[in-house]
């Protein structure tokens, strides 16, 4: 859908909404935790600095962020990414995600920061971390994400807020049920690790919102994710 008008607060698509959703922020439902607001969830995906694929045939680029050895001496790698649009990237059936950031291990190099950018159409996971150390990722909208929007693994020191993620799928190329979420976090241990996770949002998943490790109910006031809505799991 294109924007064709925006006026205060409202804004004017081509082609309409298919179906009715509620905008109003009076809509709510009551449960135990309190009031839970069932607005509907809207990103904008286009960017003026793209990454973007040849054919759609499923072999899209892959952004790594790693650490290499170069004799014998650590290169730790870092970017800082704002405002970046990413569209098909990532390739079918392996963990060539659209952005990587692994193996870095050294603080040196300082903060990966993700922040204000877009994720759509992704062949495999949107944003893959494995080993990797401090990283802010923030503000981001994630659409059509193939199994996970986020998938980070033996994280550290990682701040995860107000990101939008819509329609965790099943990969195109698998048309049966696979472990599929807006984000999992697995092999952390989150507060030990100093990873926060807040604030996000997760609308439309075929199977789980949030993959998250359990905590002992000792530390639950310290626990390090809170504030994410889920809807349409």
């Amino acid at each position: 859908m294109t924007i064709t008008a925006i006026n205060g607060n409202s804004l004017s698509i081509n082609p309409a909404l298919q179906f009715t959703h509620y905008g109003s922020n009076s809509v709510t439902i009551s449960n135990s935790v309190g009031q839970l607001d069932t607005r509907t969830s809207v990103g904008h995906v286009n960017r003026n600095i793209q990454f973007v694929s040849g054919p759609d045939n499923g072999w899209g680029y892959s952004v790594v962020v790693y650490q290499m050895w170069d004799d014998k001496l650590a290169r730790a790698g870092k970017a800082i990414l704002s405002g970046v649009e990413f569209t098909l990237g990532g390739q079918y059936g392996s963990e060539a995600a659209t952005l990587s950031l692994m193996n870095n291990g050294d603080t040196s190099a300082g903060t990966t920061v993700v922040q204000y950018s877009s994720f759509s159409n992704c062949r495999t996971y949107c944003l893959y971390a494995q080993s990797h150390t401090n990283a802010n990722l923030t503000n981001n909208v994630f659409f059509e994400g193939s199994n996970f929007h986020l998938k980070l693994s033996a994280i550290n020191n990682f701040y995860v807020s107000s990101n939008l993620m819509v329609a965790a799928i099943f990969p195109p190329n698998i048309p049966v049920a696979s472990p599929t979420a807006c984000l999992e976090l697995t092999n952390t241990d989150p507060i030990a690790n100093n990873n926060k996770i807040i604030n996000n949002v997760c609308q439309g998943s075929k199977l789980n919102g949030y993959v998250f490790p359990f905590l002992p109910c000792g530390q639950i006031a310290n626990n390090p994710f809170f504030n994410n809505l889920v809807g349409s799991a």
